[in-house]
């Protein structure tokens, strides 16, 4: 589930596909985008940018597709890790960047514009995989990873070398 940057969307996935509800209406589903998975963990992140508040990318598996919703259709599928993608992030800064974090253990930057497929950079491999990944609100290239009880803090102009990490409990 997530909620658009608005606040009065709601993207709900189920197995019958991603329901976008208004919330003043939770009655009136406005948009079904059907997806065949039946997987049951997927990650559903809108995109935080005014200009791009149509934009949504949801998790299937190893494949983040990046949705349009109101193209009714996947615009781009990134198809680059190779286990279960666990968490997402958009840039706050950048519109077209996105991070993912998948059970291979890689933290991958995509740029949703690209026609590639291919990440534009592995930032992290870490052990323990990282479960969440997120952008710094205010430096646009760092950003946060959390693998099992650390917190790494990562440069993404860098090698994949965290610049900090510390244990969070």
């Amino acid at each position: 589930m997530a909620v658009d940057q608005t606040g009065s969307v709601v993207a709900l996935d189920t197995n019958k596909g991603l329901f976008l509800i208004t919330l003043d209406r939770p009655d009136h589903i406005v948009n079904i985008l059907r997806h065949k998975s039946k997987k049951k963990h997927r990650v559903v992140r809108w995109n935080p940018h005014s200009s791009m508040s149509t934009i949504l990318a949801m998790s299937d598996n190893n494949v983040c597709k990046v949705w349009d919703v109101r193209k009714h259709k996947a615009q781009t599928s990134l198809k680059q890790h190779t286990a279960l993608i666990s968490d997402m992030c958009f840039s706050l800064i950048k519109k077209n960047i996105l991070a993912t974090c998948s059970k291979d253990s890689h933290t991958l930057i995509w740029d949703i514009r690209s026609n590639s497929k291919r990440s534009v950079k592995c930032v992290a491999s870490t052990k323990p995989p990282s479960s969440k990944v997120l952008f710094h609100p205010n430096l646009e290239h760092i950003l946060a990873t959390a693998n099992g009880p650390d917190i790494s803090i990562w440069d993404t102009r860098k090698s994949s070398e965290s610049v900090n990490t510390f244990r969070a409990h």
